[in-house]
């Protein structure tokens, strides 16, 4: 099932915990097609040095130094490497990780009284903007 289908299938009000795995496998197939997992550090759209699938290391901008390529990364963050489940498993982790500060900021009662599918894309666009870009 696609990220489009799980977002546009009938609400089931019997929503099992299974449906936040759900959510976050087709969100990591998503981001993975979107961006790749990726094994080595690299600088994100914006500058910050990122790892697998969209892993912040560092909240500080770089810029790539004149001469230098777009694979050009800070010396500190040249020798990371990660495993493909490595992304994977952190993925996870930060998703949780960002659900959770979006349901603080939202409101925990209100945030888990939402859908399932909207809990998702506000997880999504925090996930993408910070939490606090959010709300």
């Amino acid at each position: 099932m696609s990220f489009f289908e799980f977002l546009t299938k009938p609400f089931n009000p019997e929503q099992t915990s299974n449906d936040n795995n759900v959510l976050m496998d087709n969100m990591l197939r998503t981001m993975t097609f979107e961006g790749g997992n990726k094994q080595k550090v690299y600088l994100d759209s914006e500058g910050y040095p990122t790892i697998g699938v969209g892993h912040l290391l560092e909240k500080k901008k770089y810029e790539i130094p004149e001469g230098e390529d777009e694979t050009w990364v800070p010396e500190k963050f040249r020798d990371i490497t990660w495993t493909e489940e490595q992304g994977k498993e952190t993925f996870y982790d930060d998703y949780l990780n960002m659900q959770q500060a979006v349901s603080r900021r939202y409101g925990e009662d209100e945030f888990s009284a939402l859908p399932m599918k909207q809990q998702g894309i506000l997880t999504d666009l925090a996930f993408n903007l910070g939490a606090e870009g959010l709300f």
